[in-house]
């Protein structure tokens, strides 16, 4: 349930968890080559996205990775900072190709 299979998933595409769940305390905090790799919540813990820890009040989780260039009920799922659908796109070629050649026996 509440998308736990999405949340798994995308952590083979190295997405991170929200910020907070990390232990970072402002936007540039835990960056190390993408510093925008990182799950969403709402200001107003309104909701929180797919890779994101509970809010600081219970908020649902939305069907939606963070994203700079989505909304939902209005409000942003992301900024430039938190934007794991970035991170997905930037490395589904890599994973994709991982084991090119088909199955080994």
């Amino acid at each position: 349930g509440n998308f736990s299979f999405g949340h798994e998933i995308a952590q083979n595409f190295i997405a991170r968890h929200d910020r907070s769940a990390v232990g970072c305390t402002n936007a540039r905090d835990c960056c190390g080559n993408n510093c925008y790799n990182f799950g969403y919540k709402d200001d107003s813990d309104m909701f929180r996205t797919i890779l994101s820890h509970d809010c600081s009040v219970s908020c649902p989780r939305i069907p939606m990775f963070s994203n700079s260039d989505r909304v939902y009920g209005g409000r942003r799922v992301g900024d430039d900072w938190n934007n794991n659908a970035r991170q997905i796109r930037d490395v589904w070629n890599l994973i994709g190709n991982y084991k090119k050649g088909g199955v080994t026996k």
